[in-house]
């Protein structure tokens, strides 16, 4: 049952697709926010309710199930983890360059997946920066804040440009 998402949630559920791919570990309690976004956008089907059901706190190795689950019952397929890196490195420069989530959360995941992709320079620039932003006290991060953001178009722009190649 193919369904037609918003953008925003359309983007949600493709970043959990990519995730899965790559055998990262989701946040079982973002999976289940996602099912229950989903129902609200008109996903009925059993899976995606079960996904929403899930019980706080449980581990990923719980959750995954039924996140597959969902994701095949509206159409959605796990990617091979060629396209999936690049995938979800767009994904979360793009959250990041507009204006979410938290650095240190957005720098973590990208971190991952730099050694996934074979070091791309557009993430060792993020890396670098990081490391003086996790040098520097909280209070003086903002010039740093703004220079790792100025970093999210970049990576994108690689990013598509690698999915580009690999299609």
């Amino acid at each position: 049952m193919e369904m037609s998402l918003d953008a925003d949630l359309n983007e949600r559920v493709q970043a959990l697709a990519d995730a899965i791919a790559l055998g990262l570990q989701s946040e079982p309690d973002n999976a289940m926010q996602l099912g229950v976004d989903l129902l609200v956008a008109g996903c009925k089907g059993q899976a995606v309710v079960a996904l929403a059901s899930v019980s706080p706190g449980l581990r990923w190795i719980d959750v995954e199930p039924h996140a597959r689950a969902a994701l095949e019952e509206i159409g959605i397929r796990v990617p091979d983890d060629g396209s999936a890196g690049w995938a979800l490195a767009r994904y979360w420069a793009r959250q990041r360059k507009h204006g979410g989530p938290q650095t240190y959360r957005w720098a973590a995941a990208l971190w991952g997946l730099f050694w996934t992709l074979r070091n791309p320079p557009e993430i060792l620039a993020l890396v670098e920066a990081m490391d003086a932003w996790e040098e520097t006290l909280p209070t003086e991060r903002e010039p740093i804040e703004t220079e790792l953001q100025l970093m999210a178009q970049p990576i994108i722009v690689a990013s598509e440009r690698a999915l580009a190649a690999l299609e």
